[in-house]
């Protein structure tokens, strides 16, 4: 059965995009040069985030590794969040995905919950590159 992509895009000229079905291709940075109009992103429980109306966006995966106490790495990779970004004026607005399965009682986030911030443009725009 084959995966469904991460994310659909539509293009400011009609044409839409596919991403990845993989975190790790996820195709942002393959995807045309074009002006985004819409971007739908499937969340892990099956339900759809829709960004619009902004003038950039920027798609971040957020990756962590487990050391011990001399700093030998414990496993491998797994995903924390992902990050859907959007900027208008001057303002960014960041959605963080919660990816990994936390613990009721005792993590504060759980998979699939959502975190939406805002930023000024000037906090952001050096902090990450691939903004569309």
């Amino acid at each position: 059965m084959k995966k469904r992509p991460l994310y659909y895009i539509i293009f400011k000229d009609g044409s839409q995009y596919s991403g990845g079905n993989s975190y790790d291709d996820s195709k942002w940075n393959k995807m045309p040069n074009k002006k985004i109009d819409r971007i739908f992103y499937q969340l892990p429980d099956g339900n759809t985030l829709v960004l619009n109306g902004y003038e950039k966006y920027v798609f971040l995966i957020e990756y962590v590794t487990d050391f011990n106490m001399k700093g030998q790495q414990l496993g491998g990779k797994r995903i924390e969040c992902i990050y859907l970004m959007g900027k208008r004026g001057n303002i960014v607005t960041s959605y963080r995905i919660t990816m990994f399965h936390g613990k009721p009682g005792k993590d504060k986030f759980r998979r699939g919950d959502i975190l939406r911030r805002e930023f000024s443009w000037n906090q952001i725009s050096k902090k990450y590159s691939g903004w569309k």
